[in-house]
Order: structure tokens, then C-alpha cells, then sequence
């Protein structure tokens, strides 16, 4: 159920602005909309790349709880830890940006030995000059007559040679090797990048000590995004002479405390109700039974709009169904369930992931009463399980198992839509378009009849209720549901009926997934029994493409459900739903939950 709420505008004298806003902040019920824009004061800015910093830092950071503590930073304020963090970072960017360069150098000068650039200044000096060549094998005659010709080495069908000549020559006149510009011997560059290499153990050491030290820094990101929210807020409240007045919206059930503690306060205030303009958060307060739904929308970060609807309900019903049928092995299923009440108990005082794990156990159950219909363990042939485990005939009789499978889908489509469709016409029972609604519901029943004669069973003749619910239905919604006076509206109908077919046939989808899990199960059982089979030697090696073949299926199966699993309720049910999922979460400016050390920065 989506929670009322309220317009809320708090003001109070520019003496009060941050004791206000404190007082607020530790009511914690007020979700703040801006009054004005930010003007991106010097604190706040500051606060900003300050928390850009520790993000990074926390990016760089990995928890490693095996890792040994040392206590190294125990001691150091987490501003300083992630200066140091940053600095490492850093640090070894431009070091390996160095030892690219170097290299590359190196690896003009391997063709060449370790030579000394100075003994060739040296010689130089003397009146020989010395030329280091590069060229295919067949130029070095045309270049005899300078001078002596030294081959040093050959690579690749490169060769490379020194001429030595007391004659002069230009850059066009020889075929001169690239050198590095900064004129290192060999040796040089290797201690040099060894000496690199150190200093990036180093701070990598450095890093790896600053592991430990994680909580410490996620504490001072909540620290500074409480502070950043302060500051914001307070920067973005309106002003009007000597008041300041701050602006945003309350569940209604709050009314009557944010009254109180106006009059305790000496604050002016005023409740209005929000309008469509209004960008009015959401606050749903789901049922206690459906509470474990709420890690899906979390993942998927979907929000009903403030004036649209609660399907948490519906959304995990079906979810879970979805989730069987894609999955649809009691296998897979029964790993699922026994990993997850492992983690339950395992996690007992964690009540964040409870939800989650809650939410497991509910799709595992599911999915195995799914696997147990239709007689899917790890796609053992039926013949080899026992007799009560081989599902019902409906589902396994070879000769019509998929077309049953097809026809549940499409079952499954037309209750899940006209579902959608007869909700929205009890939202809206006091107006005409609710019967419009009802049209919708029978044409979607009627187009279940279609899919059903065009892909389930075509050689039998379509069904004469399905041409009163498609004359009923269209009648409905062209009397009740069309816009006659927007000419588009014409337009679109059609469109939206031949939509609503396709949207039927969307859910064939859970037919095709399914199959092809069993598929590919299949398959890789075969070979495995095929190797197993050969040699019982290769016994090892049967097992391991069992073992990697069902775990390569089970993370597409998971795959396959965030796709289609979440779509069909995220796009086609909220279609004829018309639900939009433009809302916001509601966010209430409140003290932030942290446990961080005070300690002054040295």
C-alpha cells in the first residue's frame, strides 16, 4: 500500500535556519525537496570532492577477511587513511606509466646487446663515427662502400649492424634504428624498472595494510554524506527577508507529531495536499506477508509513482511462478533450498539479508513443486527415477508434454493481464472507463483463444466464445475506453489491439527458456555418461562435465530470470496496469547510522 503524504513547508527566522534543520534532521520524517538551486557553496563543494575521494578509496579497497591484522592504521583519522590510499594509487598509475615507457625503450635496444652509449661518444671523439643500422639482409651491400659493416644480431628476418665510418652521414643517407632518446644503457633501464617495481610492492603493501581499515573509511562516507545532505539543505532553503523556510513531504501519519513539535519549535507550517506538478515521493508499506518482495525492487530499482499503484503483492506472486518455470528443475531447486536455510541460520542475526534469504526459500519452494509436476531432476529420463517422482501425465506424456507447456503459458498470460486490467477497473470503479477496462480483459481472454488455436492446437477449430469476448471487448472499449475527441486516439486503438496479442504471445518465452534448460542438461548428461561410459578411467572427467554443465545451466537459468522473470511484470502486466514506475523513493532527511572514531587530523 502506497502511504499518504503530505506537502509540507517548515519556515522559521534566519537566527533558527541550522538549529531548525538539526531538529528536523533528528525528527527524521521530512523527505526534502530543494526550494532553490544549489549554489555550490565552498563547503559543499569541499564535502563533494572529499566524498569523490573516499568513493574511489572504497572502489580501491577489497575486504579480505583473511588476511591478518596488523593495526598499522589503527590509530590514523580516515581522512588521512584515504589521503595515503589516494597517494598510493596514485603513485603506482605514474610508476607503471614509467615502466611502459621504459619498456618500450628497452626493447629498441635488446637487438643491440648492453652496449655503452658513452663509448660510442668516446669513439666518436676520436673521428669514428658509429651508425646503428636496421634493414632486411639484402640492403647491407649498398652500404659497404661507407664504411666497415659489424652485423650485431638478426631478428626476424631483421638485421641489425653497425657501420663505422670516418665520413659524416645524414639521417636520409642510412637506414638508422630507432634508439631510445634518453641515451640508457640496457642495464640502466632493467635496474631502473626493477627499482620501479619495488616501489609499487610497495604501495601495493600499503594498500593491502589499509584493507583493514575498511569499515573505519565506509563510516566516514556515511559521515560526510550526512554532513554533504546538511549542507545541501540548508543551502537550498528558500528565503523571504528575515525567514528561511525549507520545503518537502511527510507521511500523513506524521501530521500530528510534526505539528507538536512546530508549536515547541516556533516554527510556522503549513500541510497541503500534493498535486499531479508535485514531485511527491513513494513510501509503500507492504504487508508483512509480501515483505519479501521488497529485495527485488531494491535490485531492480523500480518505484510506483506517488499516484499509481502497489502490485508488490502481484509482482511476487507471479515472480515466483516465473521463476519456477524458467528454472524448472526440483534438482537445482532443492540446492537452492538447502544453500538457503544453510545461509539462514548461518546469517540469523542479519536481518537484511533474512529478507533475501526468505525470499529464496519461497522461489526454491516453488520451483521445486514445479520440477516435481513435471518430472525434472538434474534431466534424468523418467525411466531411471522412481515411480512417484515422475511428475503428472499432463506435463510428461512425450506426445503433448511441450504443447501443454505452451498452453500453460498462455494461460498464465491471459490471468496475469485481464488481472492487471480488472484491478485498474476496481481503481477506477466509479468512472466509465472502468468497463473499458473489463474489454481489455475479455480481449485478452480472447486472444488467449488465438494463441491457443495458432501454436497449441491448431486442428482444432477456434472456439466460439472467443468471438463474444473479442465482440464484447472491442464494443466496451471503443464505447468506454477510446478518446474520441483526440483523433490519435483512432490511430492508436488498433495498434494497442494487435499489442495486446503480442503481449499474449510474449509469454511463450517461459516455454522456450524452460525447454532449453532441459535441453542443455540433457546434453551435457549424455556426454558425461558417453566419456563415463568409454573408460572407466575417464570416470574423473564424466563427472566434471556433469558437475560444469549444470552450473553453466543454472547461472543462465538465473540470467534468463532477471530478464524475463522481472519483464513480464515490469513491462507487459504494468502495461495494461498502466503503470509508469516513475516514482521516487521516499529518502526522509534523518541522522545516518555510523560509528565513526573522533579523531582530530594531524
Amino acid at each position: 500500500m502506497i502511504e499518504k503524504m503530505l506537502k509540507v513547508t517548515v519556515v522559521c527566522t534566519k537566527e533558527n535556519q541550522d538549529s531548525t534543520l538539526k531538529d528536523l534532521r533528528g525528527l527524521g520524517i521530512l523527505h526534502v525537496e530543494p526550494v532553490q538551486k544549489l549554489s555550490n557553496t565552498e563547503l559543499s563543494s569541499a564535502l563533494q570532492k572529499e566524498l569523490e575521494k573516499v568513493n574511489r578509496s572504497l572502489f580501491v579497497l577489497v575486504e579480505d577477511h583473511s588476511r591478518e591484522e596488523t593495526h598499522a592504521y589503527r590509530d590514523i583519522h580516515p581522512q588521512h587513511l584515504t589521503d595515503k590510499l589516494i597517494t598510493a594509487v596514485t603513485e603506482n598509475e605514474a610508476l607503471k606509466k614509467e615502466i611502459e615507457g621504459l619498456t618500450r625503450e628497452k626493447e629498441k635496444l635488446e637487438p643491440w646487446g648492453d652496449f655503452s652509449f658513452e663509448s660510442i661518444d668516446k669513439l666518436h671523439k676520436a673521428g669514428v663515427n658509429v651508425y646503428l643500422c636496421m634493414g632486411s639482409e639484402k640492403i647491407i651491400p649498398l652500404y659497404s662502400d661507407k664504411g666497415t659493416i659489424e652485423i650485431v644480431s638478426k631478428i626476424k628476418g631483421s638485421v641489425y649492424f653497425a657501420l663505422l665510418s670516418k665520413e659524416q652521414f645524414t639521417k636520409d643517407e642510412l637506414p638508422l634504428a630507432a634508439l631510445p632518446a634518453q641515451k640508457m644503457n640496457l642495464s640502466d633501464i632493467n635496474f631502473k624498472i626493477a627499482e620501479l617495481n619495488v616501489s609499487i610492492l610497495a604501495n601495493k603493501e600499503i594498500i593491502h595494510d589499509l584493507t583493514e581499515s575498511i569499515a573505519n573509511i565506509k563510516d566516514y562516507k556515511t559521515y560526510l554524506e550526512e554532513k554533504l545532505e546538511f549542507a545541501i539543505n540548508n543551502e537550498t532553503m528558500g528565503e523571504e527577508q528575515t525567514l528561511r523556510y525549507i520545503r518537502g513531504f511527510v507521511p500523513k501519519k506524521h501530521e500530528q507529531r510534526l505539528s507538536e513539535e512546530a508549536k515547541k519549535r516556533g516554527w510556522a507550517i503549513l500541510f497541503e495536499t500534493p498535486t499531479a506538478d508535485d514531485k511527491t515521493p513513494t513510501s509503500i508499506h507492504v504487508p508483512k506477508i509480501f515483505n519479501i518482495s521488497k529485495p527485488i525492487f531494491e535490485f531492480i530499482g523500480l518505484y510506483p509513482g506517488y499516484m499509481e499503484w502497489d502490485v508488490s503483492g502481484c509482482f511476487l506472486i507471479f515472480f515466483g511462478i516465473f521463476f519456477a518455470m524458467i528454472i524448472g528443475d526440483a534438482g537445482y531447486a532443492t540446492i537452492f533450498l538447502i544453500v538457503s536455510l544453510v545461509l539462514k541460520y548461518v546469517l540469523r542475526r542479519n536481518k537484511r539479508a533474512q529478507l533475501s534469504i526468505n525470499l529464496f526459500i519461497y522461489l526454491s519452494i516453488l520451483t521445486v513443486i514445479w520440477g516435481i509436476l513435471t518430472c525434472s531432476f538434474f534431466s534424468i529420463p523418467a525411466e531411471y527415477l522412481p515411480r512417484r517422482m515422475r511428475g503428472i501425465p499432463f506435463f510428461t506424456d512425450d506426445a503433448s508434454a511441450n504443447q501443454h507447456f505452451e498452453l500453460v503459458c498462455f494461460l498464465l498470460a491471459a490471468i496475469h493481464l485481464s488481472f492487471a486490467r480488472l484491478w485498474k477497473a476496481f481503481i477506477m470503479i466509479n468512472s466509465p472507463r472502468a468497463l473499458g477496462q473489463v474489454g481489455w480483459a475479455l480481449i485478452l481472454w480472447g486472444n488467449f483463444f488465438t494463441a491457443k488455436h495458432l501454436i497449441v492446437s491448431p486442428e482444432i477449430p477456434f472456439p466460439q466464445i472467443g468471438f463474444y469476448l473479442y465482440g464484447v471487448g472491442i464494443l466496451l472499449v471503443f464505447i468506454f475506453f477510446v478518446h474520441w475527441k483526440e483523433p490519435v486516439a483512432l490511430f492508436e486503438t488498433p495498434l494497442a489491439l494487435i499489442g495486446s496479442f503480442i503481449d499474449v504471445l510474449s509469454y511463450i518465452r517461459l516455454f522456450a527458456v524452460g525447454i532449453a534448460s532441459v535441453y542443455i542438461a540433457e546434453n551435457f548428461n549424455n556426454m558425461g555418461v558417453q566419456i563415463i561410459e568409454s573408460s572407466e578411467w575417464l570416470l574423473p572427467f564424466g563427472v566434471i562435465i556433469f558437475l560444469a554443465g549444470h552450473l553453466l545451466n543454472i547461472a543462465l537459468g538465473l540470467m534468463a530470470v532477471l530478464v524475463h522473470g522481472i519483464r513480464l511484470n515490469a513491462l507487459e502486466f504494468s502495461n495494461h496496469m498502466e503503470l509508469k514506475w516513475a516514482g521516487s523513493k521516499y529518502s526522509p532527511f534523518r541522522k545516518k547510522l555510523y560509528h565513526l572514531k573522533k579523531k582530530k587530523i594531524q
